[in-house]
């Protein structure tokens, strides 16, 4: 089969323009890859809208949240924020309800009942009767009413330290819906939850294999590097059909 020369070296350019254009970012991330430590790209953190959007990173959003007195406790996956604050105790289940009563805090999870001062110490913690699973909360005479998951409506003594059964019909205690958390709380503890983000190594890292864009990028990497070899057994196919045509007698 005859080759047409001037195809041929069609088709070279058209592919050396493509791959030059990898081989240019993979020259630049290489070399930075190679100075990471001098660089500080592993210490360098980015969190833009782009970066999270383009690792699928979805923007922190409270789980439930809760009026109560002056404050608001609020629940993003397992971590309770007193108001902008973070606490130090990690919710046990999803958070049904929170009260201010008697200069405290009552803050009810689903497996227990927290007893925090006004400024988010912890005083006490109450497991619910029979390892039960709080579904609902309310709050009626200085004390807390809990709807259980078997059924079960129980409160608390008037000194907080133990749950008794409740002389109030299940209808008192509905379930728990949640408020809306006001917007500048919400700001300011999603910026504390959303984490250091990724690191500009990372991205430089994802950039230089191609996984930044998933699976279809490492294949694209790969056929960069498929399409190398072809561009330099093209140039050699062109080389040798140039050598032999000036060997031809004239």
């Amino acid at each position: 089969m005859k080759i047409d020369p001037r195809r041929l070296l069609a088709i070279h350019r058209a592919v050396g323009a493509v791959v030059a254009a990898f081989l240019v970012l993979l020259a630049i991330t290489g070399v930075a890859l190679n100075h990471t430590e001098a660089l500080a790209l592993d210490q360098r953190h980015l969190d833009a809208p782009w970066v999270r959007a383009l690792y699928g990173i979805p923007e922190p959003e409270p789980e439930q949240a809760f009026a109560a007195g002056q404050h608001w406790l609020s629940n993003w996956n397992g971590r309770l924020f007193l108001d902008h604050r973070p606490l130090a105790t990690e919710s046990r289940g999803e958070l049904v309800g929170a009260f201010a009563v008697q200069g405290i805090l009552a803050v009810i999870t689903a497996r227990e009942l927290l007893l925090l001062t006004p400024e988010g110490q912890r005083i006490d913690a109450l497991a619910y009767p029979g390892d039960g699973t709080a579904r609902a909360a309310a709050m009626r005479d200085d004390r807390i009413i809990l709807g259980l998951a078997d059924g079960r409506i129980v409160a608390t003594n008037p000194a907080f330290t133990a749950f008794r059964p409740a002389d109030v019909a299940a209808p008192a205690v509905s379930p728990a819906t949640g408020e809306a958390l006001p917007a500048g709380i919400r700001t300011a503890i999603r910026e504390q939850a959303r984490g250091p983000g990724i690191t500009l190594e990372r991205l430089i890292l994802d950039l230089h294999s191609g996984r930044i864009a998933g699976p279809v990028g490492v294949w694209l990497m790969d056929a960069v590097a498929v399409a190398l070899v072809a561009l330099v057994a093209s140039g050699l196919g062109q080389r040798w059909i140039l050598r032999r045509r000036h060997k031809r007698p004239r």
